[in-house]
């Protein structure tokens, strides 16, 4: 896992990334916003930082082109750090998303610390994934929608290669 504590450019540059209210098929009607945008922003400046020739697309279908892939960021906000029993949480209604990959990014409610947990092909999540449906409950946490889940554990982590 990759722990980023945003700056005060990075969170500047995260309120101006999306000049839209609601993102389609936004399950929280926008309410994550925020949290998706410091997300992708902290995201493409890790590999940036590092070296990496990466292309924010800000598509539907995916956020960023690296290596000839295109990688999806799924944003969570949550109250603490994470652990690897944790969920990696993919609503039905974005199963359709032409992507390679999702990269699964926890963000501190207070956008104090970013954590980049990992990512999984898309084709290694359906084939992994435990489907919850929607009012279901699961360790405190009710399913708004049908959700295809993974833990933490099973997410492949972010390397330099």
């Amino acid at each position: 896992m990759i722990t980023i504590t945003p700056n005060l450019d990075q969170v500047k540059r995260a309120k101006t990334l999306y000049d839209f209210q609601i993102l389609n098929k936004s399950i929280t009607q926008g309410d994550g916003n925020a949290a998706g945008a410091i997300a992708e922003i902290c995201f493409l400046d890790y590999f940036l930082s590092i070296g990496k020739e990466i292309f924010h697309a800000q598509q539907f279908d995916y956020d960023f082109l690296m290596n000839n892939k295109k990688i999806e960021i799924k944003a969570t906000r949550v109250n603490n750090p994470p652990r690897l029993a944790h969920q990696f949480k993919l609503p039905c209604d974005q199963y359709d998303q032409q992507c390679d990959f999702y990269c699964c990014i926890y963000v501190m409610n207070d956008f104090s610390k970013v954590f980049i947990n990992g990512y999984i092909s898309k084709k290694d999540f359906f084939n992994n994934a435990i489907l919850h449906l929607a009012g279901e409950m699961d360790n405190n946490f009710t399913f708004r929608c049908d959700t295809k889940t993974v833990t933490l554990a099973e997410l492949k982590p972010l390397n330099h290669e």
